[in-house]
């Protein structure tokens, strides 16, 4: 009986047909993972999602598209519709506190695109949004709120401040806010018949 050795063109062989093999399935892999990707979404296509209308024909909430996105909850502070997974900490009249199991960058998301936010303070671990605007209210009534964010890791401390319109009429000078605040707008100093 005799053994017969590959000879060094068939071990060539044998490695080039090994070498294809490989390259082979790893065009498949990578061409099966690109097919399976769906194609990025537009900018405003979470914006411009389903709404559903709740009492007083008032527009509640823009309905969640993306699996990441958190969904509206039955939890109202101030006309906001806070997410599901919200539980309120701290309520008084003017001021609510909540914690919400969703880290940080989810509830913006999410408050983005039920506030309109012209002032704010975003930091990595917190934020501070001033007089936002609830979009999703009656007609004719604007509700204004602060917003202050603090993350937690994996959920977010919120709280909201209410914060009343500001009242129609022309705007108060500098001078005529210090002298409602108890200041002499020329000098600086508290006018007299104000210290306590």
């Amino acid at each position: 009986m005799s053994t017969a050795t590959p000879t060094p063109q068939r071990r060539s062989a044998r490695r080039d047909g090994v070498a294809t093999t490989v390259a082979a399935v790893t065009v498949a892999i990578v061409s099966c993972a690109g097919c399976s990707r769906r194609p990025p979404a537009p900018a405003d296509a979470g914006l411009s999602a389903i709404e559903t209308t709740g009492d007083a024909g008032v527009v509640d909430d823009v309905v969640a598209l993306d699996p990441m996105d958190l969904v509206p909850g039955s939890i109202r502070a101030f006309g906001l519709v806070m997410p599901i997974g919200t539980s309120e900490h701290l309520s008084d009249p003017s001021m609510k506190m909540f914690y919400v199991s969703a880290p940080m960058s989810r509830v913006m998301r999410y408050l983005q695109r039920r506030l309109t936010i012209t002032d704010g303070d975003i930091r990595p671990l917190g934020a501070l949004i001033r007089r936002a605007r609830v979009k999703f209210t009656p007609p004719g009534q604007a509700l204004f709120v602060d917003v202050g964010l603090r993350d937690e890791g994996d959920r977010t401390f919120v709280t909201l401040w209410n914060r009343p319109a500001l009242p129609p009429g022309p705007p108060v000078g500098t001078g005529e806010s210090l002298r409602m605040a108890g200041f002499d707008p020329d000098s600086g100093r508290p006018l007299i018949g104000n210290h306590h």
